[in-house]
C-alpha cells in the first residue's frame, strides 16, 4: 500500500509567519497534489488521495408502491420492504465486522435471481479531534480546527477542493485536515462524492461485478455519522428504482430493546399463514436486530420458517449461518440431511443429534437399570423435597406398625 508521507515535522513550529515555514509547507503540499512522498508528521495509507469534490447523480425519490410493501425496522433503519409481495423475496443478510453483527436484507425476484441488498453498518463520529496525525497536535493548527463546526466540517469533506495551493498557510492545514478526513470515511476504490441534501450524502464506490453498482450514503445526525450500502442491480429497472427510493428515504431510528419488544407482539397478532412465510420472518428478524443477544427471536424464526415448508429454505440458511455464528446452535429440528446447507451447519446439526441421542441413551440405560439417582446431585429445593417425602413415609410407616402392634395380641 503506497505510503503519503508529509514533510511538516516541525515546519508549523517555526511559526506561520516564516518564510521557511512558506515555502517548506508549499513544497510538501505540491508533492501532496502530485502523488509525491514526503516526509513524516503526516501519513496515510492508501493508494488514492481525494482532492478534488465531484457530482453525484441525485437519483428520484420515487418506488412503486403497492399493498405488498411494508415499514419495518432493521437494526436503527426505518423503510419499506415488499413483505407481502409475490415478485419479490426477502433474505436476511449477516456479517461480523470487528466482532459486532451487522444486518442486512437482500432482495430476490420471483425467480431467485439478485435485485438488490442493504447492508447497515455501525455508526461513527465527526470530530475535529478524530485525527491520528501529529500535525493537528500542534499549536496553529489546533488554532486553525477550533475555529470550524462540524456542520462546516461535514460539508467540506464532499464539496471542498483542496487540490489548489493557498498563499494562507492556515487554509492549508484546513485542507490537509479534510485530506485525512477522506481518508478515514471514504472506502478504498471510491469513485465519486457529494452531497444529496445538506444531511445526507452519496460515496459511489467501485464494484467487481460489472453488473451491479454500490452505493455508501451516509446521514449526519449533529456529528453521530450513520451509514449503509445499497447493491443494486444495473441492468434491473426495478432495482434501480429501488436504489433511488433507498438512497433518498432510509430513516434513522434511535432503537432499544422495548421496540423488539412492540415489533414481537406485533408477530404474534399475525395470521398464521403470514407468521410462517416472509412477513412474519421480517417480524422476526428486525426484532432481533433490535436485541442481537436474544435467542429466542432466532428459535422462533427457525420454528415458523420450517413449518412453512421448502419454499423458506433460502431465508433459513442465511439464519443458520448466523445463528451458529452467535450462539453456536442452528435451532433447527430438521433431520442431520439438511438440503443445500453448508458443510458447517450440517456437522453442526449432526453433532446436536449426536448430543440428544446421548441423553436418549442414558434415559434409558437410567431406567432399564433402575439404579439410585445420586441426590447430593440435585438442586436444593428438589433435595428437600425428597427428602421431605422420605420423611413422610417414614412416618406413615411408623404410625402403621404401632397400629399393628395394639392389634395383634
Amino acid at each position: 500500500m503506497k505510503l503519503i508521507k508529509v514533510l511538516l515535522v516541525l515546519v508549523v513550529l517555526l511559526g506561520s509567519g516564516s518564510l521557511l515555514s512558506y515555502f517548506w509547507f508549499k513544497s510538501f503540499y505540491l508533492d501532496l497534489v502530485s502523488g509525491k512522498e514526503g516526509f513524516s508528521y503526516f501519513e496515510l495509507s492508501g493508494d488514492t488521495v481525494y482532492l478534488q469534490s465531484s457530482s453525484v447523480k441525485i437519483p428520484e425519490k420515487s418506488i412503486n408502491r403497492d399493498e405488498g410493501w411494508e415499514r419495518v425496522q432493521v437494526s436503527n433503519f426505518n423503510f419499506l420492504l415488499p413483505t407481502t409481495h409475490p415478485f419479490y423475496q426477502i433474505l436476511p443478510l449477516f456479517h461480523m465486522i470487528n466482532e459486532k453483527f451487522i444486518f442486512g436484507v437482500e432482495l430476490k425476484s420471483s425467480s431467485s435471481k439478485d435485485i438488490a441488498s442493504l447492508q447497515f453498518l455501525d455508526s461513527r463520529y465527526l470530530s475535529k479531534g478524530s485525527s491520528v496525525q501529529k500535525i493537528f497536535e500542534l499549536p496553529l493548527a489546533k488554532k486553525v480546527l477550533a475555529q470550524k463546526s462540524v456542520k462546516q466540517l461535514w460539508s467540506d469533506l464532499f464539496e471542498l477542493n483542496v487540490d489548489q495551493f493557498s498563499d494562507d498557510i492556515e487554509v492549508l492545514i484546513y485542507q490537509l485536515f479534510i485530506v485525512d478526513l477522506r481518508s478515514r470515511f471514504f472506502p478504498p476504490k471510491t469513485k465519486a462524492f457529494g452531497l444529496i441534501t445538506p444531511e445526507r450524502a452519496l460515496v459511489e464506490l467501485e464494484s467487481t461485478d460489472k453488473d451491479y453498482r454500490n452505493d455508501l450514503v451516509l446521514i449526519n445526525r449533529q456529528g453521530h455519522i450513520v451509514s449503509y450500502i445499497v447493491r443494486s442491480h444495473l441492468l434491473n429497472s426495478d432495482a434501480q428504482k429501488m436504489r433511488d427510493y433507498y438512497i433518498n428515504n432510509i430513516k434513522y431510528q434511535d432503537n432499544n430493546s422495548s421496540i423488539s419488544e412492540i415489533i414481537y407482539k406485533e408477530f404474534k397478532q399475525l395470521p398464521y399463514e403470514d407468521k410462517v412465510a416472509k412477513r412474519g420472518m421480517t417480524h422476526l428478524f428486525s426484532a432481533w436486530s433490535s436485541s442481537p443477544k436474544n435467542p429466542e427471536y432466532v428459535q422462533e424464526m427457525v420454528f415458523y420458517l420450517e413449518k412453512g415448508g421448502e419454499i423458506n429454505f433460502g431465508m433459513l440458511n442465511p439464519i443458520y449461518e448466523a445463528s451458529l455464528m452467535m450462539f453456536e446452535k442452528t435451532f433447527t429440528q430438521f433431520p442431520v440431511a439438511l438440503k443445500r446447507v453448508s458443510s458447517k451447519i450440517f456437522l453442526q446439526r449432526k453433532k446436536e443429534l449426536e448430543v440428544v441421542e446421548q441423553i436418549r441413551g442414558l434415559t434409558d440405560s437410567q431406567n432399564i437399570k433402575d439404579e439410585p439417582i445420586n441426590i447430593h446431585n440435585l438442586p436444593d429445593k428438589q433435595r428437600a423435597k425428597i427428602y421431605l417425602e422420605k420423611a413422610k413415609k417414614e412416618s406413615k410407616a411408623k404410625k402403621s406398625k404401632n397400629y399393628e402392634r395394639i392389634l395383634i395380641p
